[in-house]
């Protein structure tokens, strides 16, 4: 008994041949869907955020400019974030000058003030130094030896020259 198979195969191929056809249709129609839509959700705002930036960089006047919304959450999360960060560069650009200005002129009156410090220091180093002057004069003018000693501690502090020659001392130093 013989059952003729070539009738059903060649059905069964026809089948399988039109479910290819419709498969790879499908793959086609699935694969240009998904790069339509990938590019209008996702290269497309790229695309917008990317050109923004280049604009900045090509010209500082455009700092401050805002990217649109878009169609999705997480992009508008970041233009949110593109805006607020071209705004404040914008801000910080534009007070840069006053701030540096009044800095400068903080800068200036610090310098003032200790300009006049160190004058006001050197006055009285200067009056110390001439007063010091003064009473080495007075002491080395007496004709009698005289010793100062500190109060506190008993620490010789300076002899004049009569102390010297009747102790038979070179100097001060040999003394103290």
């Amino acid at each position: 008994v013989r059952i003729p198979l070539a009738a059903a195969y060649a059905s069964a191929d026809r089948f399988s041949h039109s479910l290819y056809g419709v498969i790879g249709a499908v793959l086609v129609a699935l694969f240009l869907f998904q790069w339509f839509v990938g590019r209008r959700l996702v290269v497309g705002p790229l695309r917008k955020i990317h050109d923004k930036v280049v604009q900045i960089v090509h010209n500082e006047s455009r700092l401050g400019e805002q990217v649109g919304s878009f169609e999705t959450r997480e992009f508008n999360e970041v233009a949110a974030a593109f805006n607020s960060l071209s705004t404040n560069l914008k801000h910080s650009r534009d007070t840069l000058e006053s701030q540096v200005a009044q800095r400068t002129e903080e800068l200036h009156h610090t310098n003032r003030l200790l300009e006049e410090d160190i004058r006001e220091r050197q006055e009285v180093e200067d009056a110390l130094r001439a007063f010091s002057e003064f009473n080495a004069s007075v002491i080395n003018s007496l004709h009698d030896a005289l010793i100062v000693i500190d109060a506190q501690d008993y620490r010789i502090l300076s002899v004049n020259e009569v102390f010297l020659r009747e102790e038979n001392c070179q100097t001060e130093q040999d003394v103290l």
